[in-house]
């Protein structure tokens, strides 16, 4: 059997061994490893244009590999992200935390309202630093702090705010468009359901408290 011959056997085994990885990764690295050999194949046998060809799929595969690598290096977060993930956001991933918090935005309320009753919020808050009040009239239900979330019952049920929420002084929140989550929703449904999840546990907690 001749070497050319060889090189084509086994760049094509390798072919079919890559369709048994459901790892887009390790498929594209084992596709690599028969591009090299179909590569050897062109050159052994005269086919310059396969092996320019063979080359070019080499090359962007090799691109995808090192962004694979790069998208699944560990990431390190610090100071208050860090104690937000733990607190808050701990069953997403230190990566899939960061992409949905760059997904919303940072916002500051002095003394003013946040979120008025009777009215839909257009945002999902979330306190990173400061306090304020949940109001109905001019009775307090619920002092909110860091780490709380504002307009969450309005984000669950699509209702109008069944309370006002101002600032106590200065509050320091992150939002997201509540039309933005609900189109997320459609694209991946396993992320928001772990939203919910959290939303759901900052219910309990307000309720147990107003409860007391």
């Amino acid at each position: 059997m001749s070497l050319e011959t060889i090189f084509l056997h086994l760049a094509n085994g390798i072919v079919l061994l890559a369709f048994l990885f459901k790892d887009i990764l390790w498929l594209r690295l084992v596709m690599v490893i028969s591009s090299l050999f179909m590569v050897g194949y062109g050159r052994i046998s005269g086919q310059p244009l396969l092996a320019g060809w063979e080359i070019l799929f080499l090359a962007i595969n090799a691109y995808h590999i090192v962004l694979l690598f790069e998208e699944r290096r560990p990431i390190k977060l610090k100071g208050r992200m860090a104690q937000i993930h733990e607190r808050v956001f701990n069953e997403f991933s230190a990566r899939d935390f960061l992409k949905l918090w760059n997904f919303g935005m940072d916002r500051t309320y002095h003394n003013n309202v946040i979120v008025k009753q009777g009215e839909t919020p257009e945002y999902l808050l979330f306190i990173v630093d400061g306090e304020a009040d949940v109001l109905r009239g001019r009775k307090v239900l619920v002092e909110l702090d860091d780490h709380s979330f504002i307009a969450e019952m309005s984000f669950l049920t699509g209702e109008p705010a069944s309370a006002t929420v101002k600032a106590r002084g200065k509050v320091h929140v992150h939002c997201w468009s509540q039309e933005a989550l609900h189109d997320l929703e459609s694209i991946d449904p396993p992320l928001m359901a772990r939203i919910r999840g959290i939303l759901g546990r900052d219910l309990t907690r307000k309720l147990t408290e107003r409860l007391k």
